[in-house]
């Protein structure tokens, strides 16, 4: 799991070793995450979005009550203050830009194992540029103006 905070900084990645379920997410989100946003400053923290997508494990309902403890009815996804599509990738930075940024530095060689394929995907998240993420968010906010003016319908065909 990875996020991209407000002013462009990775926050992750975390790994899960085996299945998910929402016992191991609901644990993830009360006793690591909180971990893992000490270095987020402040402001970021008080203004901060938790997105989500549609795996059966965040939608539970001790998850969902765990989530509007801690971001305060602050989050996207099923079940959340604000409902989002589970498989909206033109409106999800990490779908529409990190998945395959990530990808496409990574398996430039191939991994030998579990562990060096963490620790690659760690180094390569540490590694993005401020002005790759001002790239991400131009892009972001460009579609969802398209977006807008498409009144939520369809609008890959308007990317030019």
């Amino acid at each position: 799991m990875v996020w991209i905070s407000e002013n462009g900084h990775v926050v992750g990645p975390h790994f899960f070793d085996g299945h998910l379920t929402a016992d191991r997410y609901n644990n993830f989100l009360q006793n690591e995450l909180p971990v893992l946003l000490e270095n987020v400053d402040l402001h970021t923290k008080q203004h901060l979005w938790f997105q989500q997508d549609g795996t059966p494990a965040h939608s539970a309902r001790a998850v969902r009550r765990t989530l509007n403890n801690v971001f305060r009815n602050g989050w996207l996804g099923i079940g959340g203050t604000v409902e989002f599509p589970s498989r909206s990738p033109d409106l999800t930075a990490l779908d529409l830009f990190l998945w395959g940024y990530l990808k496409n530095i990574i398996y430039q060689v191939e991994s030998t194992t579990a562990e060096d394929m963490k620790r690659r995907i760690v180094e390569t998240c540490r590694n993005i540029s401020a002005l790759t993420f001002q790239r991400v968010e131009n892009s972001f906010r460009n579609r969802v103006n398209l977006c807008i003016e498409a009144n939520g319908q369809a609008f890959e065909h308007l990317l030019a």
